[in-house]
């Protein structure tokens, strides 16, 4: 007992083996069999004690290994028990209909059931009905449920399952049920937990009786977060799923169930990206197959020279690398081998979809940086650190859903993108020479004060739904996208040069008492203010009655508000047009 113990505590860890031992007293009997067990259920990991314990599985973990441990044994029964009802109709019953493809055209048809940018990559592939059996099971009431009802889409919503793709390998009795989001969820191609009776009881029994289709990634109530299953029915943690291949730590890659290993003497796995030690080089994995372009961040990698891998007392490792140009720069990875740390200071430019699908990344220095493209660290979400004091522009998705990051500072910086820092929870904007921002900048983030000094013009859902803001104040701003500041809390506001603004500026708003918008009229301001009850001031652009009737007055301007006719009243009235000095008036309840 203690010399098989000792053997789970160098693959799994102390704690762990300190669990078994406490768990399973009667496997342990037998020398070799719990071993035997819980390497045939789980790939080697560390982490496998906290990871069981974070998702609450610990009983299911015991029924687990008790159920393997009994298999075989007489009376057992296994999942391939005798059933009548065919495929059809059991899955007629949880409220599917069920298609068999046999041609690519067959596939095809079931394209029109998914987002563009949701598709399956079986749709692309010509020869994946060579080698699965394909089977679409479709929601009898499918038209029903729409994609825009889910803008938070979970795995196993009735979105999500209501169009579902069944697929046999017809090499390793692998089955992957594939959801129909596709890479919007995490786990998208595990989809009940890749468990047919997950769907209804007896759909495993029933494929095996009438298609002859059996699979041994047979999952169990103790399927964990961030772990994917092999053929052969092994978790395996991984550090990224991209279309349906798993990246992990120890060099593994879990590809359409099965589990192969690079050469540790020679390969590092990092994130998605293979480093061979011998020959200098490295690829991006995340690629191929699919026709793409590699990740920039490989770019930097051309003519390596040397690569130094330091281990650092904390368990995360430096790899010092000099390029052909006897330029040096840093890439740290933790304990799992994901990137979390990178550090280059002499490049001034950072191409498009440097890091895109990287989601780890804490640290990112580089003092030479003028200008970043589109993409770069789209997915990351573990940002805290922006260290790039030079950079001036920086294109769209720039950490569009990262919520760690908590200052950015840029004093040179002038222009965001498309879609920047969307859900960012900064506690400062340090860029005093910001001019333009794109579409949803800061849209869903989390700051109290922005104060943007030579910002002249932002993009639809500029701050939308940015409900911690209580004071904005940019004094150049000229032009504001439709849906700009909605929800916020904003108690003062600064926009002196405001000349128009899209649809629901300050929508929701319900607390702003005083609105000065000189340069603005409330022609250009529809859906401004609604549902706001306590504006006491507004300043803004006289008109006139035929430019009243003209452009007629926004249904919307201030909805709600108790004096809202009493205000526009004042803002035509041409009795009241003399009264007004330097183009403006305050008017209100006072």
């Amino acid at each position: 007992m203690k010399g098989e113990l000792k053997k789970i505590k160098k693959l799994y860890g102390e704690k762990f083996a300190h669990m078994c031992r406490e768990f399973f007293p009667i496997i342990l009997v037998q020398e070799g069999k719990l071993l035997e067990i819980l390497t045939s259920l789980f790939v080697p990991t560390h982490d496998l004690f906290e990871d069981i314990h974070d998702c609450e599985k610990v009983e299911e973990f015991k029924a687990l290994v008790y159920n393997k441990f009994e298999e075989g044994k007489e009376g057992h029964q296994g999942r391939y028990y005798d059933i009548a009802e065919t495929p059809e109709e059991l899955f007629a019953k949880a409220g599917y209909d069920l298609y068999k493809c046999e041609s690519n055209e067959d596939i095809a048809r079931f394209k029109k059931y998914y987002a563009p940018d949701e598709k399956l990559c079986t749709f692309n592939d010509v020869d994946r009905i060579d080698d699965y059996t394909i089977f679409w099971a479709v929601k009898k009431n499918v038209d029903d449920i729409k994609r825009s009802d889910y803008s938070n889409p979970k795995r196993q919503d009735e979105y999500g399952t209501s169009v579902i793709s069944l697929q046999f390998s017809k090499t390793n009795a692998y089955l992957s049920i594939k959801n129909r989001y596709n890479h919007t969820v995490q786990d998208p191609d595990a989809t009940f937990s890749n468990d047919l009776d997950n769907i209804y009881p007896g759909l495993t029994a029933s494929f095996a009786k009438y298609y002859g289709l059996k699979y041994n990634n047979t999952s169990s109530e103790c399927e964990l977060t961030g772990y994917a299953m092999d053929a052969e029915g092994r978790q395996v943690k991984y550090n990224y799923e991209i279309d349906g291949v798993y990246y992990c730590m120890d060099n593994y890659i879990l590809s359409e169930g099965e589990l192969g290993q690079y050469d540790k003497s020679r390969y590092e796995l990092i994130d998605y990206y293979l480093i061979d030690k011998v020959d200098k080089d490295i690829t991006d994995l995340s690629v191929s197959g699919r026709s793409l372009e590699p990740d920039s961040f490989i770019q930097q990698f051309a003519g390596m020279k040397n690569i130094y891998i330091v281990r650092r007392e904390n368990g995360t490792r430096e790899f010092l690398i000099t390029n052909s140009n006897d330029q040096h720069f840093v890439v740290t990875v933790d304990e799992h081998n994901r990137i979390i740390g990178y550090e280059n200071h002499n490049i001034t430019y950072i191409p498009s979809d440097f890091l895109g699908e990287n989601y780890w990344l804490e640290k990112f220095s580089a003092h030479g940086v003028k200008e970043i493209g589109s993409g770069v660290l789209a997915d990351n979400n573990f940002l805290e650190v922006f260290d790039c004091p030079n950079v001036e522009f920086i294109g769209e998705h720039f950490l569009q859903i990262n919520r760690s990051i908590k200052t950015i500072s840029a004093h040179r910086l002038k222009s965001f993108g498309d879609d920047c820092l969307m859900h960012a929870s900064l506690t400062e904007l340090d860029t005093p020479e910001l001019k333009n921002v794109g579409r949803s900048f800061l849209c869903d983030g989390e700051i109290e004060t922005v104060s943007l000094p030579k910002l002249r013009r932002a993009g639809d859902w500029f701050m939308g739904r940015c409900e911690e803001i209580t004071h904005f104040d940019a004094p150049m701003l000229e032009t504001l996208g439709k849906n700009s500041l909605t929800e916020c809390a904003c108690v003062t506001l600064n926009l002196p040069n405001l000349k128009s603004a899209g649809y629901g500026l300050l929508r929701n708003n319900e607390v702003l008492e005083e609105l000065k918008i000189p340069r603005a009229k409330i022609t250009h301001l529809d859906g401004c203010l609604y549902y706001n009850k306590t504006l006491k001031k507004l300043v803004s652009l006289p008109i006139s009655v035929k430019e009243r009737n003209k452009a007629g007055v926004p249904s919307t301007f201030l909805e709600l508000h108790p004096n809202r006719q009493a205000i526009i009243d004042t803002l035509v009235d041409p009795q009241t047009l003399a009264e007004w000095e330097n183009g403006c008036r305050i008017i209100g309840s006072e």
